[in-house]
């Protein structure tokens, strides 16, 4: 994701098992988690009914973007003007985007938001553990995880709400340049380079090696980094080959749940990791932005038109 970036988000068991090998669901593993009888409490998410998910029927209207986010079974992206245009699943919202003019977007598992040109945090879909009730003030970057929201302040402290059971909400005091909402775990860039990361760490994905990097992005178990030589540098679970990029100089980085993408510095996407759904076989041309929903993923062209490919059950994959 899950990033602004890389989210998304985000489980092993969206894959319908398929290759899923030790992957342990913290969602649903008792030993994880922990017992909970009482079936009130906040440390276990409780999954939205999969009885309203409807389809969005965006128009095509040709218009130019810049920008795109993609979540569990939906994509919005961000056109040249600054308004959003959302398509795919939109059962609770999480693709009708409010009338308004932005200048970043995020989408989470369920839930989305943007970053006003006001510098203010708007978000929508989904909302049962707060994810999509944004704190107040002014903001300069804004990432949606699977249960949970981070935005980086203009001061560089980073702020973030929604679910907290493993602590992915719960960041460090410090001043950071940017910062990545995975699905049950946080990384943010300090500003002298060095990735700190928070949250569930069951594959070591909260638990960066040293060295100085110019982007982070978490996914699902596993996250990458750019090195200040523009390199990726991943860790955590490498079931699938997601912590294993290929070598080469990158301009960003983008995790998905058991793969990886990338743009690299002539504009070429590659992809990495678990290909259940095509999600690692990008398209040819030339892109300017990059982000992976939880079994897709999508680019900007040069030409300002959004690409997307994997997963498209819900249409999250086909964009107006």
């Amino acid at each position: 994701m899950f990033r602004i970036i890389c989210l998304p988000l985000l489980f092993c068991l969206l894959l319908g098992g398929t290759g899923c090998g030790a992957f342990v669901d913290p969602l649903n593993d008792d030993e994880a988690v922990g017992d909970d009888d009482t079936g009130d409490d906040d440390t276990t998410p409780v999954e939205p009914d999969d009885d309203d998910v409807g389809d969005d029927d965006t128009e095509d209207d040709g218009v130019p973007f810049k920008g795109v986010g993609g979540g569990l079974e939906h994509t919005c992206g961000l056109t040249a003007g600054g308004t959003l245009e959302c398509w795919g699943a939109d059962d609770y919202g999480q693709a009708s985007p409010p009338d308004s003019l932005f200048s970043a977007i995020s989408a989470g598992y369920y839930h989305t938001c943007g970053l006003l040109s006001s510098g203010m945090i708007r978000c929508w879909g989904w909302d049962e553990y707060g994810q999509a009730s944004p704190a107040g003030g002014a903001f300069t970057e804004v990432s949606a995880g699977y249960y949970h929201t981070c935005g980086l302040r203009m001061n560089g402290t980073v702020d973030c709400w929604g679910w907290d059971f493993y602590g992915q909400v719960s960041n460090p005091a410090g001043a950071y340049v940017a910062v990545s909402a995975g699905g049950l775990h946080t990384c943010g860039l300090t500003h002298d380079g060095q990735i700190e990361c928070w949250g569930w760490n069951e594959h070591g994905q909260a638990f960066p090696p040293d060295g100085v990097y110019t982007a982070v992005s978490a996914g699902n178990g596993h996250t990458c980094g750019i090195s200040s030589a523009g390199q990726i540098v991943c860790w955590g679970d490498d079931s699938h080959g997601e912590s294993s990029p290929p070598s080469g100089a990158f301009a960003k980085i983008s995790c998905g749940n058991g793969y990886s993408c990338a743009l690299n510095i002539g504009g070429t996407i590659l992809c990495w990791g678990n290909n259940g759904h095509g999600e690692v076989f990008p398209p040819d041309g030339v892109f300017s932005d990059l982000d992976t929903g939880v079994t897709h993923a999508c680019g900007v062209t040069a030409e300002q038109v959004v690409e997307c490919w994997g997963n498209d059950e819900e249409g999250q994959a086909t964009p107006p």
